[in-house]
């Protein structure tokens, strides 16, 4: 769930909409994950890649580690994003975000 949230935001930051997850592919590397200990998760605006001409879906992808640095599962999401889940989603986050904040995340729906 952590990683889909990453990826998604990676997706909808990268598009200035909000969307969905239209797939996800999650690649488990230790079973099980540690019980203690902190857990990091990351992903890079640089490995988001569009997947159709029209930029409509766009493949994401993250990776948890644990505090030594191991990876310890990955996913890759492609997120479908568009103005009609942005007319559902903006107003949520618009309430939750500071004006300048949002700005910079969604500057079409300032």
């Amino acid at each position: 769930m952590l990683l889909d949230e990453i990826a998604w935001w990676l997706g909808a930051l990268m598009m200035r909409e909000g969307g969905l997850t239209n797939r996800i592919q999650l690649t488990l590397h230790a079973s099980p994950l540690p019980a203690t200990g902190a857990l990091f998760a990351a992903g890079r605006f640089a490995d988001v890649t569009p997947v159709d001409r029209k930029r409509t879906f766009w493949r994401t992808a993250c990776a948890l580690f644990d505090e030594g640095g191991r990876t310890l599962a990955e996913a890759a999401i492609v997120f479908r994003g568009g103005p009609e889940w942005s007319a559902r989603q903006m107003p949520y986050f618009k309430a939750r975000t500071d004006a300048a904040t949002f700005a910079r995340m969604f500057p079409s729906y300032v």
